[in-house]
């Protein structure tokens, strides 16, 4: 985690320093959560209770907190009681409104056996790209059933600061629990095999369907639709009036144009990649072919000639 300061003043409390201890290190004192986690302050000594489950273990090594000052003054620290309860871990990293990635660490404990055979596990989740001071962003509740099926999670989300990044603050990150089994043996594991966030990308190709919507295609994975063509149709196709370079216009015998999308009342559809005949004035073209050729020829006429009569000179020059 990021280095934290306290910074004391003369309204400073000593619940204040305790609050800052706990949400430093992420612990979360959510009402209802299981024991009896936070720092507290009991015969002259600090103690420092983290969450339960062996995973969410708190580990503080010499040197880490120290007091301020001209001489800094290391905390000495002692393990009084190891962390225990059955427990399971996962990282995995989810996306702001702007694609920057963050990272959020997800611990799962046992809480407690119902009385039909299932259990309820607690979730915590904190995240040290959390913009305030409170690591912990969010805990929770899943029920499974004595099959180990999944029953409900009333609550399935958690919310990330985000304060003067430049992206939606917060970020509201909903949980689907729906996949996941009980967790029934130190093997246990979770991991998070889908999510609709993306980090950023760019544009990097697209398709147009016959439909006439064109998708495209980003560099983080991400398709997204980018718009659609339309297609005009006429009653009267033959009573269009044409102008130079094949465009034509509305007449007074074509009535007006309807704009609908592709393969729409009697649209036809978009082809992808091709050229219609439409589009190309064949007269030119076959003018424009003829042009071309009359010159090449000509051309070529210039060399056969240069070249004949700098043969002759070569002639004369050898009499």
């Amino acid at each position: 985690m990021p280095s934290e300061q306290f910074t004391v003043t003369a309204t400073s409390t000593v619940g204040d320093f305790l609050t800052f201890l706990d949400q430093a290190m992420g612990v979360d004192t959510t009402a209802g959560v299981v024991g009896t986690p936070g720092s507290i302050v009991s015969g002259g000594k600090l103690l420092i209770r983290g969450n339960a489950g062996t995973e969410n273990s708190i580990s503080i090594q010499p040197g880490t907190l120290t007091s301020g000052g001209a001489t800094q003054v290391p905390f000495a620290f002692t393990q009084t009681q190891a962390a225990d309860g059955e427990s399971a871990h996962t990282s995995f990293v989810v996306y702001d409104s702007l694609g920057t990635p963050m990272r959020v660490e997800m611990t799962m404990v046992l809480e407690a056996h119902t009385a039909g055979g299932g259990s309820t596990w607690r979730y915590y989740a904190d995240s040290t790209d959390d913009s305030d001071l409170q690591y912990a962003v969010g805990t929770g509740t899943v029920d499974f059933d004595s099959h180990g099926q999944f029953v409900s999670s009333p609550q399935n989300g958690i919310i990330i600061n985000r304060a003067n990044t430049g992206a939606d603050d917060p970020v509201t990150v909903q949980f689907d629990f729906g996949r996941m089994n009980s967790l029934n043996s130190a093997q246990s594991t979770m991991v998070m095999n889908f999510q609709n966030g993306f980090s950023t990308g760019t544009l990097i190709d697209y398709s147009v369907g016959q439909d006439g919507v064109i998708t495209g295609t980003f560099s983080n994975g991400l398709n997204q639709t980018l718009g659609q063509m339309a297609v005009g149709t006429f009653a009267n196709p033959a009573g269009l009036l044409s102008r130079s370079n094949n465009v034509y216009f509305v007449g007074p015998n074509s009535g007006e144009a309807r704009v609908t999308p592709p393969l729409t009342l009697g649209a036809g559809k978009v082809s992808a990649g091709t050229l219609e005949l439409s589009n190309v004035d064949l007269s030119r073209e076959f003018i424009n072919l003829i042009t071309s050729s009359t010159a090449f020829s000509a051309a070529s006429r210039v060399i056969t000639t240069s070249d004949q009569l700098l043969q002759e000179l070569l002639l004369i020059a050898r009499r």
